[in-house]
């Protein structure tokens, strides 16, 4: 659990699977692209979508234009690549690796059998393609900079690419296209979203704002969770409480990241003054 301190008159605590929060700052102005690594990304979407991949010929194969896939969903909004008999033969794709983990996937034939004329490299070295009982492909463990290339060789049944997964203990990824080093090009979010976000300093009646870049400098990536987004559950519960003398509406936020349970946010302040009112006040919730 990670304690944070609050202003005066309120109080909360943070809980975060994973530990200390991260520092995700841009660098010196430069430009950069944020993409979700954890249980938001979907298959063949953000940063292994399919035009993020580098597509090219095999070496001695016939010359000619790549393949265009065939990109399909089905009733689970689960996604897929198909392609023509013949299509992939001689293509090679590839992608640079954005954090530490590994890939899976399926690869299938229309006849229901797994292709034999695929082949793995990684850096350019040779890696074995075996497919495990439960019919999928593991890639042996990767690191931020190293480049995944599958190539298709002579083949003439119609090919589904499907079940896609980046496996990493990295919920997300600034990549900084302009630099050289991976190192410095990709920049890893060990920590959940629910870690940035923040409540104005000192504001009454302010809404819990996500950063999303996590750089509270700059303010347009702001948004305010006045209600439940895609990313967050958003909760709270009202009650009349006296200070000063003055009665207040004490409000509690109960904010839950979606893409995991275990990351909450739970953070109790006085919200506005309210009119006297004789008799019992009972308490309101909104959800």
């Amino acid at each position: 659990m990670a304690f944070i301190l609050l202003p005066a008159g309120e109080s909360g605590y943070l809980w975060a699977q994973g530990g200390a929060m991260s520092d995700v700052q841009a660098r010196g102005g430069s430009s950069f692209t944020y993409y979700d690594l954890g249980c938001g990304a979907r298959e063949w979407n953000g940063y292994f979508a399919p035009e993020r991949w580098q597509r090219s010929r095999a070496e001695g194969m016939t010359a000619k234009s790549v393949s265009t896939p065939n990109l399909v969903q089905d009733l689970q909004g689960n996604s897929a690549l198909e392609f023509s008999a013949g299509q992939l033969v001689g293509e090679v794709w590839s992608i640079e690796i954005p954090a530490a983990g590994y890939l899976s996937f399926r690869l299938q034939t229309s006849a229901g059998k797994v292709p034999d004329n695929v082949s793995i490299k990684v850096n350019d070295r040779s890696s074995t393609y075996q497919v495990r009982s439960d019919g999928l492909y593991y890639s042996p463990y990767l690191k931020a900079g190293d480049l995944f290339r599958l190539e298709f060789g002579e083949g003439n049944l119609p090919v589904r690419w499907e079940q896609l997964l980046f496996h990493s203990n990295a919920s997300g990824v600034f990549v900084y296209p302009e630099e050289k080093q991976a190192q410095r090009r990709f920049r890893a979010v060990s920590t959940g979203h629910i870690e940035r976000v923040f409540f104005p300093d000192n504001s009454r009646s302010a809404w819990p704002i996500f950063d999303q870049d996590g750089d509270l400098r700059t303010e347009d990536d702001q948004i305010e969770l006045r209600a439940s987004t895609d990313q967050f559950e958003v909760n709270y519960v009202d009650r009349p409480v006296e200070i000063d003398g003055q009665t207040w509406l004490n409000r509690t936020f109960i904010i839950r990241e979606k893409c995991s349970r275990g990351n909450w946010l739970r953070r109790s302040r006085p919200w506005m003054p309210l009119p006297m009112i004789r008799g019992r006040v009972g308490s309101a919730s909104h959800y």
